[in-house]
């Protein structure tokens, strides 16, 4: 009886997390949406490294090419983040060129 416990509270434990990471990093796997919002420039990028491009308050990673199923373009596809007045990000896109 209590290994069934055991098992069933990590597989809860397991589902949580895999929930809470899929919803954290929803713009793209490799960026947490959580934690760039908010976030200074310094901030990201002492966690993430320096940015791929930037266009004013407008910085992004490189992320790799668009090539979906549905009419891929195969163009670069940026993690997007928009910087406010105060320096702070306020939010994040995935797409090829900001705005587009």
């Amino acid at each position: 009886m209590k290994e069934k416990v055991i098992i069933i509270a990590a597989a809860f434990l397991c589902a949580v997390g895999a929930v809470l990471f899929a919803v954290s990093h929803k713009t793209d796997l490799g960026y947490n949406d959580w934690f760039v919002i908010g976030s200074t420039e310094k901030e990201i990028t002492d966690r993430y490294d320096s940015f791929d491009k930037e266009y004013g308050k407008i910085k992004g990673y490189y992320i790799g090419d668009d090539d979906s199923s549905v009419m891929p373009s195969h163009q670069p596809m940026y993690y997007w983040i928009t910087f406010d007045d105060s320096g702070k990000a306020k939010s994040v896109e995935k797409q090829t060129a900001p705005g587009g």
